[in-house]
């Protein structure tokens, strides 16, 4: 049985079973909110480490881009 069979059963004979199932699908919803914004962090940092790799080239006579 994994951790988490065992907290569902703990939750089911604490909460009964209406209320434990309302705190998994809170606790499914939690789960996924912080997944979208771990993917999202690392998606700022790839956009941050594709920006500081961008490499400036000098258009000419004194001109700057």
């Amino acid at each position: 049985m994994s951790d988490i069979d065992a907290r569902i059963i703990e939750l089911y004979h604490k909460l009964g079973p209406k209320r434990a199932w309302e705190a998994l699908v809170l606790f499914e919803f939690e789960r996924m909110r912080r997944a979208e914004l771990a993917a999202d962090a690392g998606n700022d940092a790839s956009d941050n480490a594709a920006g500081a790799a961008t490499v400036r080239i000098p258009l000419g006579s004194g001109e700057r881009s």
